[in-house]
């Protein structure tokens, strides 16, 4: 049985402005914001 697989969600972290603000954080604690914005929509 095939399932098909569809984004029907999307969220940004922020990447050029902000570089210098994140540069410390972690890009899998970055992706975790972006899930959990996503959860909250």
């Amino acid at each position: 049985m095939s399932r098909n697989v569809v984004i029907v969600s999307a969220a940004r972290t922020p990447v050029r402005s902000f570089m210098r603000a994140i540069s410390n954080i972690k890009a899998q604690a970055l992706g975790a914001t972006a899930i959990k914005g996503n959860i909250k929509k």
